[in-house]
């Protein structure tokens, strides 16, 4: 894998969460775009596992996964079992058609997938398919992570901007380094309209309503995140 289709498959993906913040609640990440995401969750899972990233083989469902039996069969093949704590896996139907590839993130440091197994794996997904419009986020976590969220907080370049009430009506845009986003706040659900992005990931990526759940929009870098609490006053930067 050249440099150059490496970087391209980093963009294409909603994520990059290491330029917004120093910190996450979830130390551990992986964002698989495949619509056969049981054929390679348990081979990143297995080298995650390897490099110490993980320690222990549990793992739950967070909510409907269309391929969710099979990647459960897959796993406990590997030895894993169903717990209500440790691994998360979640589903999301992007609006659109995308490259399939996969991101592996450790406290907030992104895995490059030219070294060791990752990359063999990461051929395979490419071989596989030409497009897909799933995404499969894997995160550490447990179910008590699991609440509707108060807030939405927007955060451009790194620089918080300000929270939204979810459970509100509102539309509106943001001036960012590539141009402009426009973001829908709807019945506690937060969507990206209109982004002047060329891949517009974002656009295509579900609305989100959970807490910890995220939109980015890497080029703009433009960060929308789900906020559980609900003391949070509006800032405007």
């Amino acid at each position: 894998m050249n440099r150059r289709n490496f970087l391209k498959s980093l963009s294409l993906l909603p994520l990059l969460s290491v330029h917004f913040q120093k910190s996450s609640v979830f130390p551990f990440q992986i964002y698989i775009l495949s619509s056969f995401p049981e054929e390679f969750i348990p081979h990143i899972l297995k080298e995650a596992f390897n490099r110490g990233l993980i320690t222990e083989k549990s793992f739950f469902f967070s909510d409907y996964h269309p391929a969710k039996n099979e990647i459960s069969f897959e796993l406990y093949k590997n030895g894993w079992i169903e717990s209500p704590n440790n691994i998360k896996i979640s589903f999301q139907q992007l609006k659109q058609s995308t490259i399939p590839s996969f991101t592996l993130i450790w406290k907030n440091k992104i895995i490059d997938p030219r070294k060791g197994k990752l990359f063999s794996i990461w051929k395979r997904m490419k071989e596989r398919e030409e497009r897909t419009f799933w995404l499969t986020i894997i995160s550490q976590g447990n179910s008590s992570f699991l609440s509707k969220g108060k807030f939405v907080k927007i955060s451009i370049s790194g620089n918080e901007i300000e929270n939204l009430p979810l459970y509100s009506e509102v539309r509106k845009s943001y001036f960012c380094s590539k141009g402009k986003i426009t973001v829908i706040v709807k019945k506690g659900k937060v969507w990206v309209e209109e982004s002047s992005c060329k891949n517009k990931i974002c656009v295509k990526t579900s609305p989100v309503s959970y807490a910890g759940e995220r939109i980015i929009c890497a080029p703009n870098r433009f960060l929308l995140e789900i906020k559980g609490n609900s003391g949070v006053d509006t800032s405007i930067g």
